[in-house]
């Protein structure tokens, strides 16, 4: 460490050049010691390579770690692993195939068909757990021609005052096909869920009303993307009885700087710390545990 800490320091007094040379020289070694140690433990997920998702995984091994170590720790230990857990905006697979280490399957949805390739080839990583499906979720069965930027896939959004690109840059477009899940999901599932997770960019309100039977069925535990000014999601569980809302409280380490989270209930919380992005509902209260 101190090694590292004085080649740094060094930088400061080289010519301009050599010290930038000196430095991604070094910066590059970094990341492939990083990305070595990552394959070691990671799955070889398929991504891709130029797209802010597929960066995280390449660097950290998954996406959004600490969001599914919590819920890996906390959530589903209430959930029977006969349940189904279904993945509404799947993207390439990342939360689809940790989940299928505590579900009997899960169904992953996704839309964009360049993205849904991906998936698939993901799903191969746990043969037999996941169960893949081109189309969106929405409130009624329809297709839309949808913009989305190349360097954000994931960002893709059926909501017209989305901000969707980055300066323009990469804007392609995908017709996506969109279903009412009550109806799409064969019944005899309908009563089985356990758990879904909904990041549908802005539109998680209609999937949620296109799902309104199969929640009354399993009343799952929902987690939600919450980006909604109008707090339409909160609003529409609320009324079929879900009262429990939870999001996540940051929390760090001094030493190394490590991130960590804290379950914290959301409703009438005005703490600056609370991450809003993802949220929890319950029909019961849940424990507030930290990892």
């Amino acid at each position: 460490m101190k090694t590292k800490l004085l080649k740094y320091k060094i930088l400061q007094f080289l010519p301009g050049r050599v010290g930038k040379r000196y430095e991604l020289k070094h910066l590059h070694r970094h990341l492939y010691e990083i990305t070595r140690i990552r394959a070691l433990d990671s799955p070889p997920f398929a991504v891709f390579a130029h797209e802010y998702i597929g960066r995280e995984i390449i660097i950290h091994g998954w996406y959004e770690s600490v969001l599914i170590n919590f819920l890996e720790k906390h959530i589903f230990p209430l959930i029977s692993r006969n349940s189904i857990a279904l993945d509404i905006g799947a993207n390439i697979g990342n939360h689809s195939n940790r989940f299928a280490n505590y579900f009997n399957s899960v169904h992953a949805f996704e839309p964009n068909k360049r993205t849904y390739h991906l998936l698939q080839a993901n799903a191969m990583l746990t043969p037999g757990k996941i169960i893949c499906h081109n189309v969106g979720c929405s409130d009624s069965n329809f297709s839309q021609a949808v913009n989305f930027s190349s360097i954000s896939v994931g960002q893709a959004s059926l909501e017209a005052d989305s901000s969707l690109f980055h300066d323009g840059i990469g804007k392609q477009t995908a017709n996506f096909k969109l279903v009412k899940l009550d109806e799409y999901l064969p019944s005899k599932h309908h009563a089985k869920v356990g758990f879904m997770k909904i990041d549908v960019e802005g539109h998680e309100k209609r999937a949620l009303k296109g799902a309104e039977k199969i929640i009354c069925a399993s009343k799952p535990i929902i987690a939600f993307e919450a980006n909604d000014p109008e707090n339409a999601p909160y609003k529409y569980l609320t009324g079929l009885g879900y009262q429990h809302f939870y999001g996540f409280e940051k929390v760090k380490k001094s030493f190394r700087m490590l991130k960590r989270s804290r379950l914290v209930e959301v409703i009438n919380s005005n703490k600056s710390n609370i991450e809003p992005d993802m949220v929890i509902a319950s029909l019961t209260r849940l424990e507030h545990g930290r990892v």
